[in-house]
C-alpha cells in the first residue's frame, strides 16, 4: 500500500507524501525480501523525483527498479520505470542514449504484449526524435500510433497529451497552422481528459 501510495500522491501532486510513502514501502519490501515491491518502489520514487525536478535521482531509481522488475512479470511498473527514465533522459539532454533505451523499452513491451506501456514507448521515441531535430513524417506517424494505442487502452490523459507533441513537431517545422491546430485540439480535451495525469501539464508549455 505504501508503494502504491507513492504513485498516488505523485498524481496530486504532493511530493513530500509521495517520497514518505515510497521510502516506507521500499524499506518494508527490503525487510521481507519482496523484490517485486522493492522494484516497484524504486520505479515510483524515480517517477516522483523526476516530476519534483530531480532528474538524476529519477534516473538512478528508475534504473534500479527496471533491473529488478524486468524478469518479474510486473510490466505496469516496468513501464513506469522506463517512462521515468525516458523523461529524465530528455531533461538531461541524453537524447542519443535515450533513443537507444527507448528502443529497449518498446522491445520489452512488445515481447510482453504490454499494450499501454508500448504506447508510452512510442510517445517517448517520437519526443526524443523531435528534440533531436528528426522532424520527418516518420516522427508524426510514431505519435499517431501512440495516440491510437492510448485510445484503444482508454489511457485518457495521453489521448489528450500526445497530440500536443504532434503540434510541437509542426512548430519546429515552422508549419504554424498545423501546430496551432494540434495544440488547440489537445488543450481542448484537457477539462475531460486530465485525469490527475500531472505529467500532462507540460502540454500547456507545448501549446
Amino acid at each position: 500500500l505504501y508503494v502504491m501510495g507513492c504513485g498516488a500522491w505523485t498524481t496530486v501532486p504532493w511530493f513530500s507524501r509521495a517520497f514518505r510513502d515510497g521510502d516506507k514501502g521500499l524499506k518494508m519490501a527490503q525487510q521481507v525480501g519482496d523484490r517485486i515491491q522493492e522494484g516497484c518502489g524504486y520505479s515510483y520514487i524515480g517517477w516522483a523525483a523526476y516530476l519534483d525536478n530531480n532528474p538524476k535521482i529519477g534516473y538512478e531509481y528508475g534504473q534500479k527498479g527496471l533491473t529488478m522488475l524486468k524478469e518479474s512479470g510486473e510490466y505496469w511498473s516496468v513501464g513506469v520505470g522506463y517512462t521515468a527514465r525516458a523523461y529524465t533522459d530528455c531533461y538531461m539532454g541524453r537524447l542519443k542514449e535515450g533513443l537507444e533505451e527507448v528502443e529497449e523499452f518498446i522491445s520489452v513491451c512488445k515481447e510482453a504484449n504490454s499494450l499501454q506501456s508500448l504506447g508510452w514507448g512510442y510517445y517517448h521515441k517520437a519526443k526524443m526524435r523531435c528534440f533531436n531535430g528528426e522532424l520527418e513524417d516518420e516522427t508524426v506517424k510514431i505519435l499517431e500510433e501512440a495516440i491510437k494505442i492510448a485510445k484503444d487502452t482508454s489511457d485518457t490523459p495521453n489521448v489528450m497529451h500526445e497530440p500536443g507533441m504532434i503540434g510541437f513537431v509542426y512548430l519546429r517545422r515552422k508549419d504554424y497552422a498545423n501546430a496551432l491546430k494540434y495544440a488547440e485540439y489537445s488543450l481542448g480535451l484537457f477539462p475531460t481528459h486530465f485525469g490527475s495525469g500531472v505529467w500532462t501539464l507540460e502540454t500547456f508549455h507545448i501549446g
